[in-house]
């Protein structure tokens, strides 16, 4: 039960993050092309290689926000099966070239991006994050744990998750 609340409540709050990427994309870019699943596949990679590292490399993350983040949030956020249909639809009207386009954008950039998520923890490995539980906070249907902001000491050597319920 707990579990599963974990990936709903992280995959609402992807999709309204997809949602709110592809509205601003569709109303300030072009509507011909696909920025808005561009920009939230490339984003979700970046972050799913952060996410990673943090959590193979560092053990900063347990079991229970892996599936809150990773599988919940970034595996609805990021838009897999909609960038294929508009893949497809680009080749069914005679765009073979932006499809092609946004095939190689979507892949290459988004691997790139996962190493880049990957590099910027080894980058900053230096500073010393503590691990944080979801699981030692009350979830119910009316409370959802989750992260309201994080903040680095003023040396630069700590960096503190609050916790809070939205």
């Amino acid at each position: 039960g707990y579990q599963i609340l974990l990936v709903a409540a992280g995959g609402a709050l992807g999709a309204l993050s997809r949602f709110g990427i592809s509205a601003f994309s569709y109303h300030f870019l072009s509507t011909r092309t696909a920025w808005g699943t561009l920009k939230a596949n490339l984003i979700g990679c970046l972050l799913i290689g952060m996410v990673f590292a943090l959590i193979d490399q560092r053990q900063v993350f347990g079991p229970s926000e892996r599936l809150f983040l990773m599988t919940g949030f970034l595996g609805a956020m990021t838009t897999f099966s909609t960038y294929a249909l508009e893949s497809v639809q680009f080749i069914r009207g005679g765009e073979v070239g932006l499809a092609v386009l946004n095939l190689a954008a979507n892949n290459l950039a988004g691997v790139a991006l996962v190493l880049v998520g990957i590099w910027l923890d080894i980058e900053f490995s230096g500073l010393n994050l503590q691990p944080i539980s979801l699981s030692q906070y009350p979830v119910g249907p009316q409370v959802i744990a989750g992260v309201d902001h994080f903040r680095v000491d003023p040396k630069g050597q700590r960096v503190t998750f609050k916790l809070v319920n939205c």
